[in-house]
């Protein structure tokens, strides 16, 4: 074995060195937005994450903000000026790293991720799935009153900055009506989602197409998967709980 003095200094490959430093030096890139299609003018950039809030800028057709976070059902951008603000997720799509889309849908059809991140039941397990997911009524029976959902609903139409006032009753974009929405569990109780955890919960918007309708054929297919063996519990609720609509696109062709 060879063994170096004290004092000793390996050979350093200048190449190396460099390369090394470039790929510390270099930023990550951030995740991005651009407006939709049919986006024909601008999306207006507001001051804060509500539709009353006051305009401070736009994004066009074509260009891109920099995503700083989300925030319910908007998000805080930085625009190419270094203005920042907050956009509707109705009117954007979202771009990860490499520029390609992180999520199979549009981001109106999520919930937020810190806010609704989805829960899980810990009296279901793979175990006894036949006792509980797969067992006829077990759902309902576990299902909480509206007593409870009605006013964490409320509350989370306000977090999620849904409080444009809908008199006509047309569930516009960020309508403050609860009729507009469906307090959905993001884990649903058929696949083992917790029963009563906000985290789990969210106020899922059904003027969206698709949107909470289509999410619960996604509900019943995974429960079906799993109750036939053909899918572990584990991984229904992951798929479901990290990109539903990709599901949903795999059985809807």
């Amino acid at each position: 074995m060879h063994r170096h003095n004290q004092g000793e200094h390996l050979p350093v490959w200048p190449s190396l060195v460099a390369l090394l430093l470039l790929v510390a030096a270099a930023p990550a890139q951030a995740e991005s937005v651009t407006p939709t299609n049919g986006v024909t003018r601008y999306v207006v950039v507001r001051k804060g994450p509500s539709a009353t809030s006051a305009p401070v800028g736009q994004l066009r057709p074509a260009e891109s903000a920099e995503t700083i976070e989300s925030a319910g059902r908007w998000f805080k951008i930085r625009l190419s000026t270094g203005s920042e603000g907050y956009l509707s997720k109705a009117w954007v799509t979202e771009s990860g790293e490499s520029g390609t889309t992180t999520k199979k849908g549009p981001p109106i059809l999520y919930p937020d991720a810190g806010m609704t991140p989805g829960a899980t039941n810990p009296s279901v397990t793979q175990a006894d799935i036949d006792q509980t997911i797969c067992k006829s009524g077990w759902a309902q029976s576990v299902r909480p009153p509206a007593a409870y959902t009605d006013p964490l609903k409320a509350r989370q139409l306000i977090a999620y900055g849904d409080t444009v006032r809908d008199v006509s009753g047309q569930c516009v974009p960020h309508s403050s009506s609860p009729r507009c929405y469906e307090e959905d569990h993001l884990i649903s109780l058929e696949l083992g989602g917790d029963p009563r955890n906000p985290k789990n919960l969210w106020p899922e918007p059904y003027y969206t197409n698709p949107g909470a309708k289509q999410k619960d054929t996604v509900e019943d297919f995974l429960n079906k998967q799993v109750c036939t063996r053909a899918m572990t519990l584990d991984d229904a609720q992951r798929q479901i709980a990290t990109d539903w609509y990709a599901v949903f696109l795999s059985i809807h062709p």
